[in-house]
């Protein structure tokens, strides 16, 4: 059963929550000390989860997308993040947080400068099997680039496809 929600969608506390067929056609998800999976849903906005641990010490903060469709950024500083199968615009991994991204499209469309993939400060990205394109053709800038770890964080890529960017 699915259902529609606009504004802004918040977990916090602990919480470990489920969607199935969820849309958010307007607003953002925020996930914070909280644990959420989302399978075949929809988000036009923003989602970002920015708590690496639950509030007792042990429990992981887990983020999950399966089937989904996310038409703006995924900011995930998680302890956990899983990406499968699911279209996908802009991702970021931050702080210690470890992604797996696997079989997923990540489709830009008109994007000019930045990394559409990104890994920053300690994280861990393990990305397989992505085809990571631009659809519509614009200014391709040196810096444009499909996946990128920066200084500190940790890359392992195998059997991508990245099309329609620049490689300088």
């Amino acid at each position: 059963q699915s259902f529609t929600y606009a504004g802004t969608l918040t977990i916090t506390n602990g919480a470990k929550a489920q969607f199935r067929g969820f849309n958010l056609p307007s607003g953002t998800v925020e996930l914070r000390n909280a644990s959420a999976d989302f399978t075949r849903c929809s988000i036009q906005g923003d989602v970002n989860a920015t708590v690496a641990t639950m509030a007792d010490g042990t429990t992981p903060n887990r983020l999950s997308f399966t089937r989904c469709t996310l038409s703006a950024t995924l900011m995930s500083s998680a302890a956990e993040t899983f990406l499968a199968d699911n279209k996908l615009s802009w991702v970021r991994v931050a702080g210690t947080g470890k992604m797996w991204m696997i079989g997923n499209l990540v489709d830009v469309g008109l994007v000019d400068g930045g990394e559409i993939v990104q890994a920053h400060g300690s994280s861990t990205l393990l990305a397989y099997n992505n085809l990571i394109r631009r659809t519509q053709s614009g200014n391709l800038y040196n810096d444009n680039f499909g996946i990128r770890a920066f200084s500190g964080a940790k890359l392992e890529a195998q059997n991508n496809v990245i099309f329609n960017m620049s490689l300088s």
